[in-house]
């Protein structure tokens, strides 16, 4: 596992790190009568997960506010301290496509140029 995880606020990350992380929970019976609790997942006690909550006025970015999803704010630190590429909780290293095609300089399909990866490259 990574020492550190960083990523913009886009929901589908957090269930995608527990599916891909997490520990399953198994409540135990308790022997009285009903239906009996479900297994939940937690995040590992190891795993370092933050993101960065953007506020955004007119479309455009003024404020960028880091926020703790999993772990502890010292070991997130120790592991900034320790990364070679970066000093603060930040989405420089993520990139994903545009919602909409009309927004998008990423290739949409073989009309758009040479296959990169399964996906068509401009």
């Amino acid at each position: 596992m990574m020492d550190l995880l960083v990523s913009d606020e886009y929901s589908a990350y957090k269930t995608a790190i527990l599916q891909t992380y997490g520990e399953t929970i198994t409540p135990p019976r308790t022997g009285k009568p009903g239906r009996p609790k479900k297994p939940y997942t937690v995040a590992p006690a190891d795993l370092q997960y933050a993101t960065v909550h953007k506020t955004r006025h007119k479309g455009r970015v003024v404020h960028e506010e880091p926020r703790i999803v999993f772990g502890e704010e010292e070991a997130i630190r120790a592991a900034l301290e320790a990364s070679p590429v970066s000093t603060t909780i930040n989405t420089a290293f993520v990139e994903r496509p545009p919602r909409h095609r009309s927004q998008s300089k990423w290739p949409q399909g073989p009309q758009d140029g040479v296959f990169l990866e399964g996906r068509a490259s401009a």
